[in-house]
């Protein structure tokens, strides 16, 4: 599951780079996992 800590975060880069570098961390991962990470893990666990 993805996850910032945003504002906190903005001390150190911007929610933009945060982003770009967990792109650049999840990208060898199969599509499918990608959207594990990105939204269907939160989903489930929230049940929405």
């Amino acid at each position: 599951m993805w996850g910032s800590d945003w504002p906190v975060l903005t001390l150190a880069g911007s929610h933009a780079e945060w982003v770009a570098v967990s792109e650049a961390l999840i990208g060898e991962l199969s599509p499918e996992a990608q959207a594990d990470v990105w939204t269907r893990n939160a989903q489930r666990f929230y049940g929405l």
